[in-house]
């Protein structure tokens, strides 16, 4: 199931000045990587509008970066075994206006409020609208800096260390202009016009966009590919990484025949999707897939789908920064 972070028409996205939109979710508490997907649409809102007077001022944010190495006994030198990108800070930086201490008291308890609240928040700037955080508040401490105003930062943990896109089937449901511009798309990834992540028989060229490796082993990215028309044998190989889906009949189990979908690395029998928030019921057959990962680089991928007569890659794009 998919959330759609809809990019609200009236805002002036095109303003030099810099705004945030946020999305509250009580749902959030659960640190599960499909928290977000309690709602088919997610409304966004203006921080601005939290209190009058509030005014957001700038966000402040970099990817935070782990490198892995080993080193042998007696012998000089670290040799670098992997990277990978974490918990990173994200601050929220505001100016508040108010007519006296009492006004200041009441704007700092709705401010605090809040931000307060044991939620989730997924935020996203006018400058990559398409482009979103999923984030929890570290802290907040809100001071005057003067007789009437008062500057303040609200420091969120964005858990996963990355941003991330609407799936691509809301992509292409939701698409406009700042979709090419936010996720970086070649012209020749448009096919009449709009972007197609669906996979025929044989040889495809599909674009993948964001700056992280999609791993469907990785439990905080959401990927799903819905499969059609298949049968025993039936695979999907990315040969621009080596990796690949693969599912066989076994023995005294029924012979795959239908609609299938990897979920991440779950595969199942397709019962029935909902039409409105793409919400998949499924029988698992995980006993018949000898999968252990399956990759999408960023940029193009040469997939070829076999045993199935057509499939679709519903997957949000990753980036370490908005």
């Amino acid at each position: 199931m998919m959330t759609l972070f809809k990019v609200d028409p009236k805002a002036d996205w095109n303003s030099d000045r810099i705004q945030i939109r946020i999305y509250r979710d009580y749902q959030g508490l659960n640190m599960g990587n499909t928290w977000w997907n309690d709602h088919y649409e997610a409304k966004m809102v203006s921080a601005e509008t939290i209190c009058p007077n509030l005014h957001f001022l700038d966000i402040e944010t970099n990817p935070t970066i782990n490198n892995v190495y080993t080193n042998d006994s007696a012998v000089d030198g670290s040799r670098f075994q992997y990277n990978s990108l974490e918990k990173t800070p994200i601050k929220l930086n505001f100016w508040l206006q108010y007519t006296d201490y009492r006004d200041y008291i009441d704007k700092k308890h709705d401010i605090e409020s809040y931000f307060s609240s044991k939620a989730g928040f997924v935020i996203q700037t006018n400058y990559h609208p398409a482009i979103h955080a999923r984030c929890y508040v570290n802290k907040i401490e809100i001071k005057p800096t003067s007789t009437h105003d008062a500057i303040f930062t609200v420091t969120m943990d964005n858990a996963t260390g990355m941003w991330f896109s609407n799936n691509t089937r809301l992509l292409e449901e939701e698409f406009g202009k700042y979709v090419v511009r936010d996720l970086r798309m070649p012209k020749s990834a448009l096919q009449g016009g709009k972007p197609s992540w669906k996979l025929h028989p044989g040889e495809n060229k599909i674009w993948i966009g964001g700056d992280c490796v999609i791993q469907f082993s990785n439990p905080v990215m959401q990927s799903d590919i819905y499969l059609y028309g298949c049968t025993s044998g039936v695979s999907i190989v990315n040969k621009t990484n080596n990796t690949s889906l693969v599912a066989n009949n076994r023995k005294g189990y029924d012979t795959i025949n239908g609609n299938y979908v990897w979920l991440g690395l779950n595969f199942g029998k397709v019962i029935s999707i909902n039409p409105k928030n793409r919400k998949v019921t499924y029988h698992g057959v995980n006993f018949l897939s000898s999968s252990t990962d399956f990759w999408l680089n960023p940029g193009w991928n040469t997939i070829e789908l076999t045993n199935a007569t057509s499939a679709y890659i519903d997957t949000s794009f990753y980036f370490s920064n908005f």
